[in-house]
C-alpha cells in the first residue's frame, strides 16, 4: 500500500502518449447525483410487493443492496437445485421468475429517479464534464443512464470538438427513433451494458430521442415499459450470463469486440474492477493495453480500493511474460472534477 503513488487526473493525461479511450463505471453517474445512482438509493426506492414479494427479505438476508449480486444468487440457485431431481421444479420456476423480477425493477426504479430533464444538471456540470470527456478518442460505458449522452448533445456550450459518433441514423420510415447502423464502423461512442434510451425491437436497435419526437426520454421509456417493452440491458449475475447476453446481440458483441481489441492506453474512470464485470477486465488482461490509468476515490485503506488494487495487481501478473508490457498508473478521481465537484 505505501508504494502506491496516486496521481492528479491532469499529470496523468500528461503522461498518455496518445489520445487514450475512456472506459466509464457507475461511479461516473454517482459523482453527478449520488442520491440516485447508488444501488442504495435505487434499493431504497424499489417496489418488490406486487410481483416479488421474496425480493426484500433477499436484500437483507444478504445485507446487500447490489441487485446484481441478487440476480447472481438466485440463478445460481436455479442451476444448482435443477441438478437435484427431487427438488420441486415450480420452486426453480419461481427463483428463475424472482432473478427476471428484480432485473426488471433494477429498470423501473432507475427510469423513475432518473432526472426528467437534462436541465436538472447545471450548464457548469456539463461543461465540466465535456472538457473531461474531450480528453478522450473512444469512450466505453457500462452505465444505463442518460448522463453521458445528454453531455454530449449539450454542444452548445462550449467550442470543444468532441467526437461523438454513436453509430445511430435515421429511421427510414421517418420514426421516432433512429437505428443503429451496423456498418457504420467509425463508431467511437459504446454502451457495452445497454442504455435506457436502446431498444432492441429484434430486427433492429432503436435509440429513442427527444429532437425527433419532442417527448421527454424519460416519458418516452416509461410509455415503453408500460408497455412491457424493456431497453436493451445487460443487467444478469455473473460475468459468464453478462457475456451470453452481449454476445446474442450484434450491437453488443460489436461495442465489446471494438474494446477488447483496441491497443490504445485506457482510462477507467468510476469502476471497482468487480467481479460481476470480469468479463470487462478479462478483456484489459488478454488486449494489448500496456497501459492502463485507474480513477482511485477516497482513502486508499478503503476496503473497496484495496480490493481495486488487488484486482488490479492481478491484472499485471498475467500479463508477465507476454509479448505486450503492461503498466498501471493510478489518478485522483477528484482531481478529474469530471462535474465541475
Amino acid at each position: 500500500m505505501k508504494d502506491i503513488k496516486v496521481i492528479s487526473f491532469a499529470d496523468a493525461i500528461k503522461k498518455s502518449t496518445d489520445k487514450p479511450n475512456l472506459l466509464l463505471g457507475n461511479g461516473f453517474s454517482i459523482a453527478c447525483k449520488q442520491d440516485i445512482f447508488t444501488y442504495k438509493a435505487l434499493l431504497d426506492e424499489a417496489n418488490f410487493k406486487t410481483k416479488c414479494p421474496n425480493g426484500e427479505k433477499l436484500f437483507q438476508i444478504f445485507q446487500t443492496s447490489d441487485f446484481e449480486a441478487i440476480i447472481q444468487k438466485l440463478e445460481d440457485s436455479a442451476k444448482i437445485l435443477s441438478v437435484y431431481g427431487y427438488v420441486d421444479k415450480e420452486m426453480i420456476k419461481q427463483i428463475k421468475k424472482d432473478a427476471k423480477c428484480i432485473r426488471e425493477n433494477l429498470i423501473k426504479t432507475l427510469t423513475a429517479k432518473h432526472p426528467n430533464m437534462p436541465n436538472e444538471i447545471s450548464n457548469e456540470q456539463y461543461k465540466s464534464c465535456r472538457i473531461f470527456l474531450s480528453c478522450f478518442d473512444r469512450i466505453y460505458t457500462l452505465n444505463y443512464d442518460l448522463l453521458l449522452y445528454w453531455t454530449l448533445m449539450h454542444d452548445e456550450l462550449d467550442d470543444l470538438k468532441i467526437d461523438c459518433k454513436d453509430g445511430f441514423k435515421k429511421s427510414e420510415d421517418a420514426s421516432g427513433y433512429v437505428v443503429w447502423d451496423s456498418g457504420q464502423y467509425d463508431q467511437n461512442i459504446f454502451y457495452l451494458h445497454g442504455a435506457l434510451h436502446l431498444f432492441d425491437a429484434g430486427y433492429e436497435v432503436q435509440k429513442y430521442t427527444w429532437i425527433n419526437t419532442g417527448v421527454k426520454l424519460i416519458d418516452q421509456i416509461k410509455v415503453a415499459l408500460d408497455k412491457k417493452m424493456f431497453p436493451l440491458f445487460v443487467a444478469e449475475g455473473t460475468y459468464k450470463d453478462k457475456m451470453r447476453r452481449i454476445q446474442h446481440s450484434n450491437y453488443l458483441g460489436r461495442g465489446f469486440r471494438s474494446f477488447e481489441s483496441t491497443g490504445k492506453e485506457l482510462f477507467v474512470f468510476g469502476h471497482s474492477l468487480s467481479t460481476n464485470d470480469e468479463h470487462i477486465i478479462k478483456a484489459i488482461e488478454k488486449s494489448k493495453i500496456e497501459r492502463v490509468f485507474i480513477s482511485i476515490h477516497g482513502k486508499l485503506s478503503s476496503s473497496n480500493n484495496i480490493y481495486l488494487l488487488n484486482r488490479a495487481n492481478k491484472i499485471q501478473n498475467a500479463r508477465l511474460g507476454k509479448k505486450h508490457s503492461f503498466e498501471v498508473i493510478y489518478f485522483d478521481a477528484d482531481s478529474a472534477k469530471v462535474w465541475n465537484s
